[in-house]
């Protein structure tokens, strides 16, 4: 699934929660899958839409660091 739509699990799952995934299917209390025509139509309709109005990713966490690019 990651290298078909070139996103890692997480930021699946995160688009999934946030309704901008194609919806899962769940068949038992471990296993979810996604249909793979509707993953496929997923990413096309993303090429159709452009890089401007392409979903995002959600930005990895970042942990809270001190800013050292002024020489401090």
């Amino acid at each position: 699934m990651e290298k078909i739509v070139g996103f890692k699990k997480s930021a699946i799952y995160a688009m999934l929660k946030k309704g901008t995934f194609v919806p899962s299917i769940r068949l038992s209390a471990r296993l979810v899958v996604f249909p793979e025509s509707a993953v496929l139509q997923w990413v096309q309709d993303l090429i159709n839409q452009g890089t401007e109005n392409a979903v995002q990713a959600p930005a990895p966490a970042r942990a809270n660091l001190p800013d050292l690019s002024r020489g401090q």
